[in-house]
């Protein structure tokens, strides 16, 4: 660009100055116009920049809303752990825990509302098998980038489609994350004691080969809510738990026939009684008391040698609930396994903790078997060896009841698992690092579900 001189006005012509001032104006307005450009074109510059190294919650609100294919998630830039958390029930669950404690395996606890006013500040939503509706659900568009649906239930594959007639198609790409007892779920609820997570935990990594013996490899401190050697059952407490035992075997249950699981083991049942097993029947199933209180129950149970375990879902995916784990385990007990596949009970249970019945040939080769047990007190307590070898807390109804002082609501208590675990992947940030939609809740719940468990009769 030509610059002008600064000349003097005596020093032009007169019939030049005005030609003069003009180009001075000229040149001072380039100059006006260049900076300005200058300007907006180191704005844009820093805009981009910023908007590279936005903050974690911006960029992860043009993340969270992109679909994603099947579940994949996608990761963004890790965000500053909350310092709070809110779950939000969106309709009724009859759970029964009303806040998450500040447990360490639990991130350090989070709140838990029914108040659907909170949505919008609610970290999660949670939205149950049985009374979800797709006419009643929030809007997905109003929702925070950073907040995540999570569908929940802990009934089966076979109840949620031929009992609750859910379809699940209508929630097409509408969940981000699972909560069920199935190991694949995004949010694991197994339903095991919350005061056992470690064992399980552990357990579950020595089979998957990440750790060389789980009954010797100690638990983590920070998610095992006792010191492990205190806890270590002798064989004197096992003894004492032998001397309790005043009858053969139990079986309590209230559902008879609500599902082809439950028809099956009715049947079951009722073939082992015919051939002369002595069985005593609890609940709507049986004659004894229909209706006892938690103490009464675990009382009453604790005394019986053995335990009928029976699932109402036949061969369902790593469904094994309380029957096994408080009505067994809990009450030192032998549980007697029916409806897991046997991979599944050896994956999820203690070895040598329980009698699977599927192994035997016929009612009468496990009646024989059972009458062996009551008979030879050494082959009877080799079910509780495991017992001896595990390096940390397992309840045993009064036996380390009484030594830790604890409440039997603490030991049976199994709901926490889930929402203790979602409370930390909030606390934790996981939903603000990932985004992912379930493309097919359909797919996932029912499509990789065993047949045997999905067909209307147990054949």
């Amino acid at each position: 660009m030509l610059i002008l001189p600064m000349l003097p006005m005596q020093m032009i012509k007169k019939r030049w100055r005005c030609c003069y001032m003009i180009a001075i104006s000229l040149t001072v307005r380039a100059f006006v116009v260049m900076a300005a450009v200058a300007m907006v074109l180191f704005s844009v510059t820093i805009t981009v920049d910023t908007a590279t190294k936005s903050s974690p919650v911006e960029n992860n609100n043009r993340n969270f809303m992109k679909s994603t294919t099947g579940n994949q998630t996608q990761p963004t830039i890790t965000p500053p752990l909350p310092s709070k958390c809110l779950i939000l029930l969106w309709a009724h669950i009859a759970i029964y825990v009303r806040r998450i404690p500040e447990h360490p395996s639990c991130g350090g606890g989070c709140n838990i509302t029914t108040d659907r006013s909170r949505y919008e500040e609610a970290d999660a939503v949670v939205f149950q098998m049985k009374t979800t509706t797709a006419g009643d659900l929030p809007d997905p568009r109003k929702r925070k980038s950073n907040q995540v649906f999570v569908w929940f239930t802990r009934e089966t594959p076979w109840t949620s489609r031929h009992f609750y007639y859910k379809k699940l198609t209508e929630f097409d790409g509408y969940f981000n994350w699972t909560m069920t007892y199935r190991l694949d779920s995004d949010v694991k609820a197994v339903m095991i004691p919350f005061e056992v997570r470690s064992f399980f935990d552990n357990m579950q990594e020595k089979l998957q080969g990440q750790a060389a013996n789980y009954f010797r490899a100690g638990f983590n401190s920070l998610t095992s809510p006792y010191k492990c050697e205190k806890n270590r059952l002798t064989e004197d407490d096992l003894r004492f738990n032998l001397a309790r035992k005043k009858f053969l075997a139990a079986w309590a249950a209230n559902n008879r026939d609500l599902t082809a699981g439950a028809k099956e083991r009715f049947s079951i049942v009722q073939r082992l009684v015919q051939s002369g097993l002595k069985l005593d029947i609890f609940g709507k199933s049986g004659k004894k008391p229909k209706f006892m209180n938690s103490k009464q129950f675990y009382d009453t149970m604790s005394e019986f040698k053995f335990y009928f375990a029976f699932e109402n879902g036949y061969h369902c995916q790593e469904y094994i609930t309380e029957k096994v784990w408080f009505n067994s385990f809990y009450l030192g007990s032998v549980p007697i396994v029916w409806g897991p596949t046997k991979t599944d009970a050896s994956r999820m249970l203690p070895p040598n903790s329980y009698i699977y019945y599927e192994d035997f040939s016929d009612p009468m080769e496990l009646i024989n078997y059972l009458k062996y047990l009551d008979q030879n007190d050494t082959a009877y307590l080799e079910y509780f060896a495991w017992r001896l070898v595990t390096p940390c807390y397992y309840p045993l109804h009064k036996v380390n009841d009484q030594k830790i002082g604890t409440s039997i609501f603490q030991h049976v208590s199994s709901w926490l698992n889930g929402f203790c675990e979602l409370s930390k992947l909030i606390r934790e940030g996981v939903h603000r690092r990932t985004s992912k939609s379930i493309s097919s809740l359909k797919d996932l719940w029912y499509g990789r579900e065993r047949n045997e468990c999905l067909k209307e009769k147990v054949v």
